[in-house]
């Protein structure tokens, strides 16, 4: 009889176990590592400052620049910022600024899709000071949102006139990872860090400064954690500090049905028309959007007059050309992947430009030349004014994107709030052109979304935002597994005979389908079970 009984715990064990084994993973995330680590350091006197070429090892992954620096004045008015960064062929975004005391600590962000080689990364600052910038790439961070959004979790700040460096922040997931970067005006010392911390780079500048980055030396395993960083040494000196929480992936990622596959731009100086490079996508049913903004230079003003590329239909889905140039967005719908094509925009004049072309998987295929995937658009224009425009989404999950001009001056936008710059072209002629969109998605239906700029809030512009509808899901109900056993166990919850146990699986949600079948595996006595598992696609 014990050995019956051993039986029947070990059936009620593997049960168990399959069980565990079938449970959605949506907890767990990937493993945070650091790819490339590169830095340089300037005690002359500079507004910019470069660091020295560099290659990562993969595509997807998350580039933050730790950026700190001098004041020009003891007055500290104004004190110094980064103005811009570019490098990699990437758009760079700032994360957290802090610059309450001389000098400033700068964290800014961008995300490679592809894998770099030989890339170098420039820092533009607004005032010719001494400074320091570090080139962190990490492997394992949320590919999702725009630009490296996804990655970024909490922010955290702090500075002080006389104080041992300290700053904090409460995590957002499981298993991230904390950095920061900071500036002492008064002396040039080795910091000390605190406990379970690391110095990443330190500069010791001849103007008797301090720039240096630091970090958590592990992962923090639980979210909600309240994380510090902070050097217990040097104590009597003034101080910013900024601090960034990183994101790792998470397995599988959340579920969001629209995501950017391909990206390409091409700015362009006075041309009637402007061809991109070449892009392929990786996979069928993807919508594309060309957004497009120029300059003008007579009256009428100007507009694109059509547009050609990928064997595919384009069509006009919002023109705003109230002030001088225009800012449209098309679309066209590739049912087929693509391989190495093009799309050229032609204009109704010969002026300076730029066009942005995103294709989307996971956009609705309903419609004609993926009518069915555009939802509200938007405009917006002013002279002058801080640009925005709104519109009221028309399904959950849809993502919201804009195309702006600003004819009157050539100056980096600041995005509003989570929101980021996809594509951005300073032209010689002294306009800007750019597209931006929200970092994520809406969740909900009849929300209001607005795209706007906090600055330059002085310039005239045009404005065009269109929603992006995901398809529709005909899923409602989560997935879900039922086991059933023949013959049931007795009283002690064990059998002596031979027993049948059968998992039945149904659908909830894509990418998990019904299972067909129940499946069957029949036991003998006191050996342990064959586990198998269903529940996924094309699997069971």
């Amino acid at each position: 009889m014990a050995r019956t009984k051993t039986f029947g715990l070990v059936w009620l064990l593997s049960v168990v176990g399959y069980l565990l084994a079938i449970a959605p993973a949506y907890a767990q995330t990937e493993s945070l590592s650091i790819d490339v680590k590169v830095s340089n350091d300037k005690s002359t006197a500079s507004a910019t400052n470069t660091t020295p070429a560099f290659s990562t090892s993969a595509g997807k992954e998350l580039l933050l620049a730790f950026v700190s620096s001098d004041a020009a004045s003891s007055r500290g008015a104004p004190n110094t910022t980064v103005t811009g960064i570019t490098g990699g062929g990437l758009t760079w975004q700032l994360v957290q600024r802090t610059n309450a005391q001389l000098g400033t600590a700068e964290i800014w962000r961008a995300f490679a899709k592809n894998q770099l080689s030989n890339a170098s990364v420039k820092v533009t600052l607004s005032r010719s000071v001494a400074s320091s910038v570090t080139v962190v790439s990490f492997l394992g961070a949320d590919s999702s949102g725009l630009n490296g959004s996804g990655a970024i979790g909490a922010i955290g700040t702090g500075n002080g006139s006389s104080g041992a460096p300290t700053a904090s922040l409460v995590t957002t997931r499981n298993n991230s990872w904390v950095f920061g970067v900071g500036n002492d005006w008064d002396n040039a010392v080795s910091r000390t860090v605190g406990a379970n911390q690391s110095l990443v780079h330190q500069y010791l500048a001849t103007v008797n400064d301090t720039y240096w980055v630091q970090s958590q030396t592990n992962l923090t395993a639980q979210s909600g954690a309240t994380v510090v960083l902070n050097d217990t040494a040097p104590t009597a000196d003034r101080f910013n500090l900024s601090l960034v929480e990183v994101l790792p992936a998470q397995t599988p990622p959340a579920t969001r049905p629209l995501s950017i596959d391909a990206q390409v731009s091409s700015d362009k100086t006075p041309s009637s028309s402007n061809t991109t490079p070449s892009f392929s996508t990786a996979a069928a049913n993807e919508l594309l959007l060309a957004f497009i903004s120029s300059d003008n230079t007579s009256a009428p003003n100007t507009a694109v007059t059509g547009i050609s590329g990928a064997g595919l239909t384009w069509q006009l889905v919002q023109r705003t050309n109230v002030q001088l140039g225009t800012a449209e967005i098309w679309r066209a719908f590739a049912s087929n992947p693509l391989a190495n094509v093009t799309v050229s925009v032609s204009l109704s004049q010969s002026v300076a430009n730029s066009v942005t072309v995103l294709s989307f998987i996971g956009a609705d295929p309903s419609g004609v030349n993926g009518a069915g995937a555009i939802g509200a658009v938007g405009a917006g224009n002013a002279s002058p004014g801080a640009p925005a425009a709104s519109l009221v989404t028309t399904r959950s999950n849809s993502w919201v994107f804009g195309v702006g001009n600003d004819w009157d001056n050539a100056i980096s936008r600041t995005a509003g709030a989570n929101q980021s710059v996809i594509h951005q072209y300073l032209a010689t002629v002294h306009d800007t052109y750019w597209v931006q969109g929200q970092n994520l998605p809406t969740p909900v239906s009849g929300s209001t979304v607005t795209l706007n700029d906090t600055a330059p809030a002085t310039d005239r512009y045009n404005l065009s935002i269109v929603e992006v509808l995901p398809v529709v899901s005909t899923v409602s109900t989560p997935p879900s597994i039922t086991a059933t056993v023949s013959p049931t166990p007795n009283a002690h919850a064990w059998n002596n005979t031979p027993v049948t146990v059968s998992f039945q699986c149904f659908a909830g949600s894509a990418p998990i389908a019904i299972c067909t079948a129940p499946h069957r595996r029949r036991h003998a006595r006191r050996k342990p079970s064959n586990n198998r598992y269903c529940g996924r696609s094309g699997g069971a």
